[in-house]
């Protein structure tokens, strides 16, 4: 049941976030207009506001949030590349310093072989 509910709501999120919704309210409201004309400035005024303003609000405030959120996504995207590049080049840098290592200490034990005793307590 939770997977048909999630599917319904992405598809529906779709719908009323696309700004095809938007054209479709916005002539369905006007086409109100050749039913019921408003009546003086105070009419047309409350049908811009409670009517057009109100009926076309949803799909733009969505489709503003989707646009938002791709953007938010390529650059959290973005970011996650930049971060694992300077990752992969510290483990390499990590690698040749731990060669480098394994060299000085092999150095440190052939000095300490030739000289019989401690390299360090010169």
């Amino acid at each position: 049941m939770q997977k048909i509910n999630k599917i319904i709501a992405s598809k529906l999120a779709a719908a009323l976030s696309s700004m095809t919704l938007f054209w479709i309210l916005t002539l369905l409201i006007w086409a109100t207009i050749l039913f019921q004309r408003p009546e003086g400035a105070q009419g047309w005024i409350l049908f811009l506001v409670s009517v057009f303003f109100q009926g076309v609000s949803l799909p733009v405030l969505a489709f503003v949030s989707n646009e938002q959120g791709d953007r938010t996504e390529a650059i959290l995207n973005e970011t996650h590349d930049t971060v694992m590049s300077e990752l992969a080049e510290l483990r390499r840098m990590h690698e040749e310093q731990k060669a480098e290592i394994a060299e000085l200490k092999t150095i440190h034990r052939e000095l300490e072989a030739k000289l019989g005793r401690r390299a360090h307590d010169c």
